[in-house]
């Protein structure tokens, strides 16, 4: 009696419990389900903590936001290696801090910024739209929060024993897949060559990376930069002119116009539609049309020290600061001026403005006292693009008869995030393409340029205005978050139209000519 007893308890122990999530992130689950044993080492908690659920993660990113991230991050790896001997709150953090690094070192250039940028201008969001940056703050934290508490939730299944074998294991995983990145030629440590064994970059760290940054700006004084060709810019033709034919250089004012998130489409008749209004006739009749592209990199910043000052940015300083163009053309008697329909402290524009050579510097605070007042935009909320217009057309007409003018405008309307109301006054017809009749987004940046565009055309034309040249380009293509979005657009250059006004002759010789193509 007492053996059946014993053996019906033992039966009993041996039944299965009903199958539950709690059941399940227990390890006797993987065992009491005899299909799972072969996959035992696969679902391993700890595995799936710090090498599936954190990595998989961008794997599935990618397919839909404009993403580019090696394989692993070994960051994890460590983390594995150390999480056993750390109390639960301490994980937690470090975990959490790992994965939003993870998520903004990858983010950042979807934006055209680096990791490094974005801790230099973080001060800048208090400029910004609190609804949007609350709302994007909550969701990575939120975002970032529920991994790891799935990722606490497995590592808690791992029981004490395991505690060095799992130590062990980690700092192979971490050593064997850095390993394969050096012979892959795909680590910072790999001798370089010409292409990868395979094209994958396998491994990264994204606290290396983070770190190196922060050191970076902290002994970044001086001004670092490349000197770029006179093709890589749309003011090349410019810098030539001063440089090497200064005695030849016609005294006409100058506009150029850097337009946010001005991209190079690929499908060229809906860019040509786009720059429709200043391709007319009647600007024929009066301006040499020059249009073309030119590489871009990085972001707006980027794009103004291309423009302004032919270089190529590579540490922003305010020490060995270099000579550009509102410099050269002060030197010839223009007058130089700045505008911006932004707060003077985004970006600290304010103090490198100057240092450029520009004597007057009117960005939305001198804007709304002069009577400038139209705001416009989303996330950016500024003065409005029309308004801009306004300005520069009295800043033209107040010259005719004085020195001319280099007036500098970086466009913001078409900053990312895009605001319906700011294109109301646009002519562009969404329905005239296929790819702006499907994408809400390409159809509204393309209305809010095109309307730059017009605007531009119609001061171009004004009789009131003196010989002015009007330069046109795009900063970087526009950070849209969707894949398939940014894909419609060039990922390394940018569109340019230049109107060169048709000047007389001087002493029996003309100005010189680009060699950029003709449109």
């Amino acid at each position: 009696m007492k053996e059946k007893i014993r053996i019906d308890r033992t039966e009993a122990r041996e039944t299965p419990p009903p199958p539950s999530f709690t059941w399940a992130l227990r390890p006797e689950f993987i065992t009491t389900w005899p299909k799972l044993t072969k996959l035992k080492f696969l679902i391993h908690p700890s595995l799936v903590s710090f090498v599936i659920i954190p990595n998989i993660i961008f794997i599935i990113l990618e397919r839909f936001v404009y993403m580019i991230r090696p394989v692993f991050n070994v960051d994890y790896l460590l983390l594995g290696a150390l999480a056993p001997y750390f109390p639960i709150r301490i994980f937690f953090c470090f975990y959490f801090l790992v994965l939003l690094n993870d998520l903004l070192v990858n983010i950042a250039p979807i934006f055209n910024f680096q990791i490094g940028e974005i801790f230099h201008y973080i001060h800048n969001v208090i400029y910004l739209d609190w609804k949007l940056t609350s709302a994007v703050a909550l969701s990575l934290i939120l975002f970032c929060a529920l991994i790891t508490a799935v990722a606490i939730a497995l590592t808690r299944i791992q029981q004490p024993r395991y505690k060095l074998s799992q130590a062990v294991a980690f700092i192979f995983l971490t050593s064997a897949v850095s390993l394969a990145d050096i012979a892959n030629g795909t680590s910072f440590v790999s001798v370089p060559i010409s292409r990868s064994l395979i094209n994958l970059n396998l491994a990264y760290s994204g606290v290396r990376r983070t770190l190196l940054a922060i050191q970076s700006i902290k002994n970044s004084k001086n001004f670092v930069a490349q000197s770029i060709a006179s093709d890589e810019s749309a003011t090349g033709y410019l810098f030539e002119e001063i440089k090497n034919h200064p005695d030849l250089f016609p005294r006409r004012s100058v506009v150029l116009i850097e337009v946010e998130s001005l991209g190079l489409l690929k499908n060229s008749e809906l860019q040509s539609k786009i720059f429709a209004p200043l391709s007319e006739k009647r600007i024929g009749e009066k301006y040499e049309i020059l249009s073309g592209s030119i590489p871009f990199s990085g972001h707006t910043i980027d794009g103004e020290f291309r423009e302004l000052c032919a270089v190529r940015l590579l540490e922003y300083g305010e020490d060995s600061f270099p000579r550009c163009l509102p410099q050269y053309l002060k030197e010839r008697g223009f007058e130089t001026v700045a505008l911006h329909g932004f707060t003077k402290e985004f970006y600290n524009r304010h103090r490198w403005y100057p240092l450029m050579g520009f004597d007057r510097i009117i960005f939305a605070q001198e804007m709304k006292q002069i009577g400038y007042k139209k705001r416009c935009g989303s996330g950016f909320k500024g003065i409005c693009d029309t308004e801009v217009v306004r300005l520069i057309e009295a800043e033209l007409i107040r010259s005719r008869s004085k020195n001319p003018k280099f007036l500098h405008w970086m466009t913001l309307n078409s900053h990312i995030p895009l605001d319906s109301e700011s294109a109301a006054e646009s002519t562009f017809n969404c329905n005239s393409n296929s790819i702006t009749q499907s994408e809400i987004s390409v159809c509204l940046i393309s209305k809010m340029i095109q309307l730059v565009c017009e605007r531009i055309a119609n001061l171009a034309m004004n009789p009131e205005i003196p010989p002015t040249d009007f330069i046109l380009v795009g900063d970087h293509a526009p950070p849209f978050f969707e894949k398939t979005t940014r894909e419609l657009y060039s990922e390394s250059r940018v569109p340019y139209l230049i109107l060169r006004s048709k000047v007389k002759k001087l002493n029996g010789k003309g100005s010189v000519r680009s060699s950029r193509a003709t449109s």
